[in-house]
């Protein structure tokens, strides 16, 4: 791996600064009456050699670039678990995610109008709050496996806005559960369900693909097993976001509210099972209005 997560970051403190500094000058800086820190020293740590410094040198450099000695503890750290991995530890998937984490945490946080000087503690706050309610946010990926990994009779999927019609991994799963017979109800904007919506250029897709399928799915039984529910404007407002629910019919469904970025939804947030309750009530609600319409107008027609 051999990032260097403390030495690079030095060097570009030392080159940010206007104007850049030499390595003597830093070293200069932060050399105290008990301990001359040597030019040759702060190369040491910037080419990776040096890779754990003195915590009393730790916080002079800290101090003298007025950043927290704690982002520079942080990232030795992440240079201990470099030299692990150099030397031939394994680390899991799971691991290499835990360093992820902790490598994003230390990015550079932008601020954010309306919070004051402290908006990184914010930030970093309410993300760590996440992980400590143990809040389990999906992915699109792991959203996609999930879907495949239910035993699954029925999938709802409320708004056409939460799934790309694009996304093969997302088509391939509605296909995989089509293939075992799950029925999936789709509940999108009225005007999606015309020809050229969303709802109907997913469908032709999801046929398409469903032919071409190692095991082909025929067009008269992804149709059949795929409703659509033309949902007013109203009330995907009254949503507010997307939403995909697995066991909407059974006593314990179990579902997600996506978060979009860019726009493009990429993240899933488990609803509680008081609200989850709410959302299919709603629906359920829904859908039986729109049958008592649909008799009231057979009975007219008929009369």
């Amino acid at each position: 791996m051999r990032k260097r997560y403390f030495g690079g970051r030095l060097r570009q403190l030392r080159e940010e600064k206007a104007p850049p500094l030499k390595q003597k000058e830093v070293a200069d800086a932060v050399s105290f009456s008990t301990r001359k820190v040597t030019q040759g020293l702060i190369a040491q740590y910037e080419s990776g050699k040096v890779t754990l410094p003195d915590a009393s040198i730790v916080v002079k450099l800290a101090d003298f670039f007025e950043i927290s000695p704690g982002e520079l503890v942080f990232r030795i750290a992440l240079d201990v678990i470099d030299r692990y991995w150099d030397d031939g530890v394994v680390f899991t998937t799971a691991d290499l995610e835990r360093i992820e984490i902790l490598e994003s945490n230390l990015q550079k946080i932008e601020p954010i109008q309306g919070l004051d000087g402290q908006y990184e503690e914010d930030v970093l706050r309410s993300a760590a709050g996440l992980l400590e309610q143990e809040v389990k946010i999906l992915d699109v990926p792991a959203l996609v496996k999930w879907q495949r990994g239910l035993d699954l009779t029925e999938f709802w999927v409320i708004s056409p806005n939460f799934l790309d019609n694009t996304n093969k991994d997302v088509l391939d799963a509605v296909l995989f559960n089509l293939g075992r017979g799950v029925r999936y109800r789709y509940f999108v904007n009225e005007n999606d369900i015309e020809a050229g919506g969303s709802f109907d250029i997913l469908l032709t897709t999801l046929v398409r693909l469903g032919a071409r399928a190692d095991k082909p799915l025929s067009e008269t039984k992804v149709r059949s097993l795929i409703e659509a529910v033309g949902i007013q404007q109203w009330l995907i407002g009254l949503l507010q976001t997307d939403i995909i629910i697995a066991f909407p019919r059974s006593e314990e469904p179990v579902g997600y509210r996506s978060i979009r970025y860019n726009a493009i939804p990429t993240f899933g947030v488990p609803i509680s099972r008081e609200e989850l309750a709410i959302v299919i009530g709603q629906m359920n609600a829904y859908v039986k209005n729109i049958e008592q319409i649909s008799k009231v107008g057979q009975i007219g027609t008929r009369d």
